[in-house]
């Protein structure tokens, strides 16, 4: 796995390019962000800006539209409620108490 200062990145996949003009096939490893689900190519010692989100643990993109902690699943139930994420109830667990 490639290191980035202290960030550990894992790779999401792989993104194979191949030229059109004959040229050297390229494969680089690409990171998808756990908000937006987007795809960037990952450049060992480039300054690239990540982001670590403690409630997806998960890499983000660091963009503002991102820097909010709104997981994919949560945004795609709140468009198919015709709604935006902050206006969706909250779920949270509760375990049962004794005696129930």
């Amino acid at each position: 796995m490639p290191r980035k200062g202290n960030l550990t990145i894992r790779t999401s996949g792989v993104v194979i390019t191949t030229p059109h003009d004959g040229g050297p096939v390229l494969i680089q490893d690409c990171v998808q962000c756990c908000h937006c689900q987007g795809h960037r190519i990952y450049v060992p010692g480039s300054k690239t800006k990540w982001g670590w989100c403690l409630a997806c643990a998960g890499v983000h993109c660091a963009t503002e539209a991102c820097a909010k902690c709104v997981p994919w699943e949560k945004e795609l139930e709140a468009i198919e409620a015709g709604k935006t994420p902050e206006q969706m109830p909250v779920k949270i667990a509760v375990p049962r108490t004794v005696g129930e």
